[in-house]
């Protein structure tokens, strides 16, 4: 389409202009342009933009890998997944076991999201999962030198820091034991970022499929897909009177607690599997309202 008007532009400035000589010298001219403006354009139209720097990351057992999984599954455009997501995706739609096995070393999950049709950015949401004291090893080494035997945390740590946007996970099945949740560490990883980068943060609860038989009950049988702003408030309430929830607000500012969680369905007390389509395909809920947010 541009193309097309600028080669009408030549042609009218050719053939109609009184004021324009008309000579095959201005038109080769004119053509040169015209030519030189849609090489460049082009090349500004298809250049890649970096966008933010998304850091995820939570304490031991609290979804952090399945949360990963979600957000590529419902990103719309995402690109160069690591192998470590590739297989945790791979291992999520196995239907011969329920979930994912836990981590049991080092796992290195990261994807690039493409946003926009016309000026693309590229979005880096990454996170790194490592059984064992997590969060702790992560607040000793944001102001501590690299040692030898714990590499990955001090690179850790610098990713974190060098994060646009920071993403907190919190295990909502232990619910109400906010003292298990790991925040007072996130917190403590919060005050030691540099000082003069400006950092947006949101808190996300996982596994909130624990608590949509009680929306229920309070909505009088409306299912949480139907009104995502009003679950989303019913989960925020839910959570938003504990002491440590809200130093942890007042530290990353006025942001909000997002619910995610895959739609479940009990197996015996105390397990739930996943739902699956007939392809085993998982459903979630919660991640593309969380994905268009971190892009506002």
């Amino acid at each position: 389409m541009i193309l097309a008007g600028l080669i009408i532009f030549v042609f009218f400035n050719y053939h109609l202009s009184p004021y324009i000589e008309n000579n095959i010298n201005t038109t080769i001219s004119d053509v040169v342009v015209v030519s030189v403006f849609i090489y460049f354009f082009k090349e500004f139209a298809m250049y890649t933009f970096k966008g933010p720097k998304l850091f995820m990351f939570g304490p031991a057992n609290s979804g952090k890998s399945l949360f990963m999984a979600g957000c590529y599954l419902e990103a719309s455009a995402p690109v160069n997944p690591s192998d470590d997501l590739l297989e945790l995706i791979d291992e999520l739609h196995t239907t011969r076991i329920d979930w994912p096995k836990h981590t049991t070393d080092v796992k290195d999950y990261h994807f690039t999201y493409e946003y926009g049709s016309l000026f693309i950015k590229n979005i880096l949401f990454k996170m790194i999962d490592y059984p064992g004291p997590y969060l702790e090893k992560i607040n000793e080494y944001m102001d501590k030198k690299e040692d030898k035997n714990e590499k990955i945390f001090a690179k850790l740590a610098q990713d974190v820091k060098k994060s646009d946007k920071l993403i907190f996970i919190i295990d909502g099945e232990k619910y109400p034991d906010f003292d298990q949740m790991g925040i007072i560490e996130y917190i403590k990883i919060l005050k030691k970022m540099p000082k003069r980068r400006i950092i947006d943060s949101c808190v996300v609860i996982t596994k909130c499929d624990l608590f949509v038989d009680e929306y229920k009950d309070k909505e009088k049988n409306e299912d949480p897909e139907n009104d995502y702003n009003n679950f989303k408030k019913f989960i925020s309430n839910k959570f938003i009177h504990d002491i440590r929830i809200q130093q942890l607000l007042r530290v990353v500012g006025d942001v909000s607690i997002y619910p995610v969680f895959y739609y479940t369905k009990q197996v015996d007390k105390n397990k739930r599997k996943p739902m699956r389509d007939y392809a085993g395909n998982v459903f979630t809920f919660g991640f593309s309202e969380l994905i268009d947010d971190m892009l506002k």
